[in-house]
């Protein structure tokens, strides 16, 4: 099953360093989109807010009708239906893969 993305004003800042400014766009159910740009861009920071691995500061993302940084919002549900790869392994460094 797929559901639309939606960035709604976005802003995401490590300390005084802006990373993602006021980011706003929605990706439709079934599409596949490629984020390219350079080193320090965002594009890793800005896939990590979709499953609420990176706080944002400002905006809103949702995915379906779940608005995923809402304090209610189930996110162990959410993660179950959200998959992406890392570049490098920096999730869970104590774990093996086996764990």
């Amino acid at each position: 099953m797929s559901f639309e993305i939606s960035f709604e004003h976005v802003t995401k800042s490590f300390g005084s360093h802006a990373v993602l400014r006021d980011v706003d766009f929605r990706i439709a159910p079934g599409r596949v989109h490629a984020l390219l740009g350079r080193n320090g861009a965002g594009k890793s920071t800005l896939i990590r807010t979709i499953s609420a691995l990176e706080p944002i500061r400002e905006g809103r993302i949702t995915v379906g009708a779940v608005d995923v940084h809402a304090r209610r919002t189930d996110i162990n549900a959410l993660r179950r239906g959200i998959g992406f790869v890392f570049q490098s392994f920096n999730l869970f460094p104590h774990l093996s893969a086996l764990d």
